[in-house]
């Protein structure tokens, strides 16, 4: 069964209706939803999305809940549409330590949130919120667009480049630096994980493409493409605000236990101020409680916890309760889905391994179990019942306790070969090994003519001072970078 089909099932909620007629409505309804449990609000979060066509903000308690969510949701079929945003940092603003993975991620989504016409839903947490976005008109200033066919030089690339902080290196390997090679401009941009490569035929932009940073090899051909700088460097001019101001005022927020939610920011911004190892003057970059809340009083706000923000126009009760823990029992395992099953309830089991499904098949057979259940080819965080639609929701990792690990989108540079920062560490003499021809010694970058056109090339020298070029874009055949020089 495929997420689309799974969703179906959930559609005929008696309070659904309600619900999405009163997220259509002007911003500012505060709704408390009750007795949702487990994964049954990753559900209800994608139904409510596919009913509305409304932005979302869920507002997870941490970095882990928010990216199990985001799994979920990717799980359900909404990976197109979702988009995590994370903390700056590698744990919260006061410790310090920017994470460069992250600010790439909370850069794309901020891009893609002002350049998509189609809603969006964001999954985040309070050291994320807690800390301030540059606006939206800054943004805009702060970035530049390309499209083949502009009449645009390079100087004038170069420029925009310097200006905004980025590096100039030989080969770009990392956000924020790009190169210059004749009519080719490479630049890795903070707003994507994979670098774009303009080729110019004067002041005109002939092609864009997407090309692998280890083998430089081009792949995916643009028609457009964004520059952004790091927006998240203090040193970067512009207005500060807090995401709700930052996204479109139709935007829904979702989230569990919202009043604990903003005494976590709050608390982040104390933290952070009375800190010394803080960034300069935090109050700059930072959102308070108080601010937030002030935010969030225009808004549309649900809440499926106890601890609520807002005192709630409309509450409406829900009746779910959590998967039973069988600790590998299967006989109980069998009975609890048996007494669903003769209560008139829809079973499901969800894994992404099919192997997984014939395996409790076969166990059911053995222990004579009749159990009739509908198997779902992905799995979520937590399994759950819906006593109002009757329907069970089995995880099969929850059944044979093993650990689920979540999916999240990887903005971490993986090489098997040498890479370009590697190379860029190289000193003439250091021995390197080739996949065809073996052992020799780097000597260092030249220029060559190839088809009319001059590009860089890897020197080696083997034994009697034979040379071997190698073009930057054979560089993946250099392979098992030696380290002893």
């Amino acid at each position: 069964m495929k997420p689309e089909e799974f969703l179906k099932y959930f559609y005929g909620h008696k309070h659904l209706p309600e619900i999405a007629g009163m997220l259509k409505a002007p911003p500012g309804e505060k709704i408390h939803l009750k007795g949702i449990v487990g994964s049954a609000k990753s559900v209800l979060a994608a139904v409510l999305f596919k009913k509305t066509l409304r932005s979302m903000v869920i507002m997870a308690d941490d970095r882990e809940g928010a990216a199990y969510f985001y799994d979920d949701l990717d799980n359900l079929g909404l990976k197109d549409f979702t988009l995590f945003f994370p903390s700056s940092f590698k744990r919260s603003i006061q410790y310090g330590r920017p994470e460069q993975e992250n600010i790439v991620q909370r850069t794309e989504t901020l891009n893609r949130i002002t350049e998509s016409n189609s809603p969006s839903i964001i999954v985040t947490y309070p050291e994320a919120l807690a800390e301030r976005v540059i606006s939206p008109a800054d943004l805009e200033k702060n970035r530049l667009k390309v499209s083949v066919g502009d009449k645009i030089s390079i100087s004038f690339i170069i420029e925009f480049l310097n200006e905004f902080g980025f590096d100039r290196v030989d080969f770009v390997y990392s956000p924020g630096q790009f190169a210059v090679r004749g009519s080719i401009v490479d630049i890795f941009s903070y707003s994507t994980d994979i670098p774009f490569r303009l080729d110019f035929f004067g002041d005109v932009v002939e092609s864009m493409r997407k090309f692998d940073i280890d083998t430089q090899i081009s792949s995916e051909s643009l028609e457009i493409v964004t520059i952004v700088p790091n927006t998240q460097n203090d040193k970067m001019e512009g207005e500060r605000v807090s995401l709700p101001v930052f996204i479109p005022g139709q935007t829904i927020y979702l989230g569990n236990d919202l009043n604990r939610f903003v005494y976590e920011v709050n608390n982040i911004f104390k933290d952070t101020v009375l800190s010394e190892e803080s960034v300069t003057d935090p109050t700059e970059m930072l959102v308070s409680g108080d601010e937030l809340i002030r935010n969030l009083e225009k808004c549309t706000v649900c809440d499926w916890g106890s601890d609520l923000l807002f005192e709630p126009g409309t509450a409406f009760k829900f009746s779910n309760s959590r998967q039973p823990v069988f600790h590998r029992n299967f006989d109980f395992l069998g009975k609890n889905m048996e007494e669903y099953q003769n209560s008139g309830y829809k079973l499901f089991l969800l894994s992404n391994q099919q192997k997984q499904i014939e395996r409790l098949q076969v166990i059911f057979h053995d222990i004579k179990a009749e159990v009739q259940f509908k198997p779902v080819s992905f799995t979520l965080n937590e399994g759950f019942v819906d006593n109002d639609l009757k329907i069970c929701c089995y995880t099969d990792h929850q059944i044979f306790e093993r650990y689920h690990r979540y999916k999240l989108q990887s903005y971490k540079v993986r090489r098997e070969a040498v890479s370009l920062a590697d190379l860029n560490k190289l000193h003439p003499g250091d021995y390197v090994v080739h996949i065809d021809h073996g052992i020799g010694k780097f000597a260092g970058l030249v220029h060559t003519e190839i088809n009319g056109k001059m590009q860089e090339a890897i020197r080696l020298v083997y034994k009697n001072n034979d040379s071997l070029l190698v073009n930057i874009h054979s560089l993946h055949r250099i392979t098992n970078l030696l380290l002893t020089s």
